[in-house]
């Protein structure tokens, strides 16, 4: 497991908005008509000299831990841990070495599960874009492979042909976990002539620090899978 130099994100550029040394956030996911609850427990320790943020989390059905640069906000070590109905299946990505030059609209993943937690780093403002792609996807051109998420958010395109793109909606208060918040939303689709022929998924962040995942709504894996929904019931 290597610690990768901030150096060689030269992207759009990610900073900590204030994540506390020790975070415990306890979301509600709901698939199709399954409801489970996830935790997520997040530490900044010190790891060969450098500051990490050690992401865990655990719900019925799956464990994960990433470890993510506290000074680049780039994740570099996923692992999940998912039990599904056909198979018990354990993934981790351990980023190495980066040959890939990400372009300045850019913004380079280890994985989909990375981007809950990387994306309250974004630097936000209505209109905001950025393009993803995802470390080894194989493409040439800045689009993204996919990727996989635990805590039973597996998505996984596997195909560099498809590109994906964020976009900052703008503010917008909404009402979760019985209180309201005032949020960035964020749009994630799929670019291009493709865009309008699939569902987008949609992020919302708080505009106050540290800038929580309030709430997420998108689809499951690829089309034709149930929709999925996370709201944030508890922070500690």
């Amino acid at each position: 497991m290597s610690f990768l130099p901030s150096a060689a994100y030269a992207q759009i550029q990610l900073l900590d908005p204030g994540i506390p040394e020790r975070e415990y956030l306890i979301y509600t996911e709901r698939v199709g008509e399954k409801i489970q609850q996830i935790t997520t427990e997040t530490r900044k320790v010190r790891m060969d000299g450098r500051l990490v943020f050690e992401v865990s989390g655990r719900s019925p059905t799956s464990e994960s831990r990433m470890l993510i640069d506290a000074i680049s906000m780039s994740c570099f070590f996923s692992e999940t841990l998912e039990q599904r109905s056909d198979a018990t299946v354990k993934r981790s990505t351990d980023i190495r070495d980066i040959k890939y030059k990400p372009k300045p609209d850019e913004l380079v993943i280890a994985d989909f599960n990375s981007l809950y937690f990387i994306l309250r780093g974004f630097p936000w403002a209505s209109g905001k874009t950025a393009k993803l792609y995802f470390l080894g996807s194989g493409g040439a051109d800045g689009t993204a492979g996919g990727g996989s998420s635990a805590s039973g958010a597996g998505t996984s395109f596997g195909n560099a042909a498809f590109a994906f793109e964020l976009k900052v909606v703008g503010k917008e208060t909404i009402m979760v976990g019985g209180r309201s918040w005032q949020c960035w939303k964020v749009e994630m689709g799929l670019s291009g002539i493709f865009g309008a022929f699939f569902r987008k998924s949609n992020f919302w962040y708080s505009v106050d620090a540290p800038c929580l995942m309030v709430k997420f709504e998108g689809m499951q894996g690829p089309p034709g899978t149930p929709l999925k929904t996370l709201e944030l019931i508890s922070v500690k």
